[in-house]
C-alpha cells in the first residue's frame, strides 16, 4: 500500500485489486516446503552466476 501513488485512479485500482484478495487466497495452491527451498536455492544461484552477466 505504501507504494501506491496518491491519485484517484491508483486508489480505485488498488481497491479493486484488494477486493479480489479473498478469492486469490482461496484459490492459491502453495508449493510444499521442499520445493520452495529448492526454488530459493535456484534463485540464489542465478543471482550469483556469471552466465547471466553481459559486458559490452
Amino acid at each position: 500500500m505504501a507504494t501506491v501513488p496518491h491519485d484517484v485512479a491508483s486508489a480505485r485500482a488498488f481497491a479493486r485489486a484488494a477486493a479480489g484478495l479473498p478469492w486469490v487466497l482461496r484459490q492459491r495452491d502453495p508449493v510444499p516446503p521442499e520445493i520452495e527451498n529448492r526454488l530459493t536455492a535456484l534463485q540464489r544461484a542465478r543471482r550469483s552466476s556469471s552466465a547471466r552477466r553481459y559486458i559490452g
